[in-house]
């Protein structure tokens, strides 16, 4: 999970890693465009303006009248209500979905120039580093010894040239292995920098594409659904979990958090349902009519097994 989450390759020091979900600092206050909130607009109640309507005056029923009649409401100017209360007309929101799909392409086309730009300064650094190395290792196999005590005693004018040459090759070694260090460093900081860029990045989209994460304090929440689902269900541990930046891996990963809960919520919902009393059908209302055929019909019936006169007056008696 933390090598596929993780292209850019997170450097190795001992500088705390960024998250994609920082639910520690403080959330920037920001206002959902028309855009965000216009997935979920409903309609003015009031629909289109109502036709003005004016009372007849007696005698001047054929004069037209001086009043314009009001302009009719173009569907780009008809009105739709959001979610938090304001009104914006279809016009303002359609150019409001154009914005967010520029701000779309040009995150896209930022975050393709930034991998191009990592790739450049790997490929440099690395090709610098194998100069530099190559340069080292050369100079530490030809480097002379330092002269001998021997030396010194039965020829120190041999020996004292001998001993500068010795210092003057040391020197340039030492120069060497210091710029292969600054090397490593400017390398190391520029990883660094590039990191914190592809995580702010990711961190951005995802807060675009789930603006409910947004308070630190649902990010948060998220970070722990997510923990416990991936650490217990999948395996993963914290560590690859922390090492996790792609977006798009975090919104998968919501997702999958979501449909674990609704499963695991059935169970609950089937036992509830069986507790419920059993659904009453309504009963069919009765008319007078038909309560009078159905008393007939007893009558009849109880004359067809009796025969008795008493049953046949009773059945009778209706039609007297």
């Amino acid at each position: 999970m933390a090598d596929t989450a993780n292209p850019s390759g997170a450097p190795e020091d001992s500088t705390p890693a960024p998250s994609i979900l920082d639910f520690e600092g403080d959330e920037e206050e920001t206002q959902a465009t028309p855009a965000e909130a216009g997935a979920s607009a409903e309609a003015d109640d009031d629909g289109g303006e109502d036709e003005a309507s004016t009372p007849p005056v007696e005698g001047d029923d054929d004069t037209p009248s001086d009043e314009p009649e009001p302009e009719k409401e173009t569907p780009a100017e008809r009105k739709l209500r959001l979610r938090d209360g304001r009104e914006v007309t279809e016009a303002e929101l359609k150019k409001a979905f154009g914005e967010r799909e520029e701000r779309w392409q040009e995150v896209e086309a930022a975050k393709r120039d930034l991998q191009a730009q990592m790739q450049q300064t790997q490929q440099q650094a690395q090709f610098f580093e194998q100069q530099v190395a190559f340069a080292v290792q050369v100079a530490e196999q030809n480097l002379p010894k330092p002269a001998s005590d021997d030396l010194w005693e039965t020829d120190p004018i041999t020996a004292g040239q001998q001993d500068r040459w010795y210092q003057k090759k040391v020197g340039e070694l030492q120069h060497l292995q210091q710029v292969q260090a600054q090397q490593r460093q400017q390398v190391q900081a520029q990883q660094q920098q590039h990191f914190h860029q592809y995580v702010d990045g990711q961190s951005k989209l995802l807060l675009e594409k789930a603006p409910d994460l947004r308070p630190p304090e649902k990010r948060k929440a998220f970070y722990g659904d997510l923990l416990k689902h991936a650490t217990e269900a999948y395996g993963f541990s914290k560590d690859e979990v922390d090492k996790t930046f792609d977006h798009r891996v975090m919104l998968m990963a919501r997702d999958a958090i979501a449909y674990r809960k609704l499963q695991a919520q059935k169970p609950k919902v089937v036992e509830k349902a069986k507790e419920a009393p059993p659904v009453v059908q309504p009963t069919r209302r009765v008319s007078s009519a038909e309560r009078e055929r159905s008393a007939d019909r007893e009558k009849l019936n109880r004359l067809r097994k009796t025969g008795s006169v008493k049953d046949a007056d009773a059945f009778l008696s209706r039609y007297e």
